[in-house]
């Protein structure tokens, strides 16, 4: 008889067919590759739903059923392992300061090996009891009207454009409903000017 550990095509067969040596091997040709299909079918949930086993072409698929979406390509295969875990977390305070924050310091320290400072700058009410001397200063201070600015201290992994974009489109995703986002990356130099004079610090 062929030895492998379970027969389960071969145990169905008639005991008539049974003492033959030829169907013995015929049928093991068969078995082996399907013992092996059944061995991944069964460890697929726990392949699955741990990030750190999860196949990298599902790691979309499983990132999609927590709310973790990734269709811009702002992820890579190692921010989506770090990050499944919390997207359930993420997802029930999407929207709101507190979610972009740590997702933005996970999504940073993946990708620039370091921390990035950055500084998120909520500004609400741009028809309120303002001066248009405040509401000009601002303005020119973070690039326009905007109710979320986020701005990156210089970092030389987030000075192509691609990267950038993708960043904004990450950012687009956990920005509060009709809210008007700004991202700016702050460049290291001097500027000189009738009011200024200094170095981009957070």
């Amino acid at each position: 008889m062929y030895n492998i550990e379970e027969r389960p095509f071969f145990d169905h067969l008639p005991d008539l067919y049974k003492d033959d040596p030829l169907l013995d091997r015929l049928t093991a040709v068969f078995e082996e590759p399907y013992l092996k299909l059944e061995k991944i079918i069964d460890r697929l949930p726990e392949m699955l739903y741990d990030p750190d086993q999860t196949p990298e072409p599902f790691l979309n698929f499983v990132g999609e059923l927590v709310g973790l979406r990734n269709g811009y390509g702002q992820f890579s295969p190692e921010q989506m392992r770090e990050l499944i875990p919390v997207a359930c977390w993420l997802q029930g305070w999407k929207g709101t300061r507190t979610a972009m924050e740590k997702l933005l310091r996970i999504y940073l320290k993946n990708f620039c090996g370091d921390p990035v400072p950055f500084r998120i700058v909520e500004y609400e009410n741009w028809n309120g009891d303002h001066s248009k001397e405040v509401l000009v200063r601002y303005s020119g201070l973070y690039g326009g009207e905007h109710d979320v600015t986020v701005l990156f201290l210089p970092e030389p992994a987030l000075q192509s454009a691609e990267v950038q974009n993708r960043l904004i489109m990450l950012l687009k995703d956990y920005t509060p409903a009709a809210a008007r986002l700004n991202a700016v990356f702050i460049e290291t130099k001097m500027a000189l000017d009738t009011s200024y004079l200094g170095y981009n610090v957070l």
